[in-house]
């Protein structure tokens, strides 16, 4: 099995205020294997996560999330954004 590892750019989505500007969040894994992108990592704020605009996932209770999708960003960049949002989960 064959895995990439992914550059993986953060962004706290404009709706956090400006304290929630200072939550952190954290990438354990950024890869692709087995034909699926897998990025896991923790927010310390926020009720979801998106993955370069087309997948969102919640952040559970223990502040971690995972995706793991077919989805391929073309140079292995992708940038996660955390949002308060709920209505953002898809």
């Amino acid at each position: 099995m064959r895995s990439k590892t992914l550059l993986v750019t953060t962004a706290l989505v404009a709706t956090l205020g400006a304290a929630d500007a200072m939550a952190k969040v954290t990438i354990s894994t950024a890869v692709i294997s087995g034909g699926k992108l897998i990025v896991k990592g923790k927010s310390t704020t926020g009720s979801t996560v998106t993955l370069d605009g087309v997948k969102t996932v919640p952040i559970k209770a223990d502040n971690s999330f995972v995706f793991s999708t077919t989805y391929r960003p073309i140079d292995c960049t992708v940038r996660v954004e955390v949002s308060t949002n709920p209505s953002q989960f898809r």
